[in-house]
């Protein structure tokens, strides 16, 4: 289910974990994916990826710290029931 824009989500997901260090094999056999949880109100979320941004300004309309999660690493979204009041939808968004 795509997430409509502008929606303040909470996102569990995991990144990878890389080390290019030397090591034993049995030691790199442990290494393992890293969660995360980010919160922020939806950009865009197309099948291959989410993008959320966790500040927004109202006054100029500007975002920061935006994040973008590719969809493989999503493991949750939940829905705030928060929707902040940017200028209109972009139509090229598959999310409207």
């Amino acid at each position: 289910m795509m997430i409509k824009q502008n929606t303040l989500v909470v996102v569990k997901w995991v990144d990878i974990v890389g080390d290019d260090s030397w090591t034993t094999l049995k030691e790199a056999r442990r290494i393992t994916t890293h969660p995360f949880v980010s919160i922020g109100w939806v950009l865009s979320h197309t099948k291959t990826m989410l993008v959320i941004t966790s500040c927004y300004s109202p006054k100029d309309d500007t975002v920061g710290s935006v994040t973008s999660i590719p969809a493989g690493a999503v493991e949750k979204i939940t829905e705030m029931n928060r929707v902040m009041k940017p200028g209109p939808p972009d139509p090229t968004s598959p999310s409207n």
